[in-house]
């Protein structure tokens, strides 16, 4: 699995981490900050049923994407007060208010649980090192590691299924097999017994 972005851990020389990641990141960066200022967000449907089930999951993406935005803003700038940096991105950037519940959730939690996560991935990401993946991989592992632990409402396979497609849209083009690969195996190591055999089975 040769990913320029990604160090590796086993001895060979890693990837320089210059020019190629950086604009790796902000062509990512730009993507998300586009989304946001274009309110490209479906919003609730007023009847139940499989368009507002729709509409929800939609939403639901959304706020993924916002989510990732922000935890990748304080990746770069290190900033201490992830609700200040949440509060001030979506004021900037206009982020419509039903995206924002969600996306404080996933963003509270992968900060509350942060070091738990990181040395998960670690464990799970066997020969690639979490500080020499690119911010946009990385946060996407975070955001789906703490799903998969602490939100059983929502399905792994949902959460699986999303976390490779933001992978493919904001990632490079191996991203989404790789953090499919990754979170497979967090996955199988954490699955609770209810839940069978696979994400599938949820």
């Amino acid at each position: 699995m040769g990913r320029g972005h990604v160090g590796r851990g086993d001895g060979q020389p890693a990837p320089q981490a210059g020019l190629g990641t950086d604009r790796r990141d902000v062509t990512a960066l730009k993507a998300l900050q586009g989304m946001i200022e274009d309110n490209d967000v479906q919003q609730p449907a007023a009847a139940g049923g499989a368009g507002a089930e729709a509409a929800r999951l939609g939403g639901r993406r959304r706020s993924r994407e916002l989510a990732l935005q922000v935890l990748y803003q304080v990746d770069v700038t290190g900033e201490g007060d992830w609700e200040v940096a949440f509060e001030l991105f979506c004021r900037h950037f206009e982020a419509p208010e039903p995206l924002k519940e969600f996306a404080l959730r996933l963003m509270r939690g992968v900060r509350d649980h942060l070091e738990e996560i990181d040395v998960l991935i670690r464990a799970h990401s066997e020969n690639w090192r979490l500080e020499r993946m690119s911010r946009v991989d990385r946060n996407i592992l975070r955001m789906a590691a703490y799903e998969l632990l602490y939100c059983q409402d929502i399905p792994p396979r949902v959460t699986l299924n999303e976390a490779v497609d933001l992978g493919k849209r904001f990632g490079t083009e191996e991203s989404g097999a790789f953090i499919n690969g990754v979170l497979d195996n967090i996955y199988a190591s954490h699955r609770r017994p209810e839940e069978g055999e696979g994400p599938e089975a949820s």
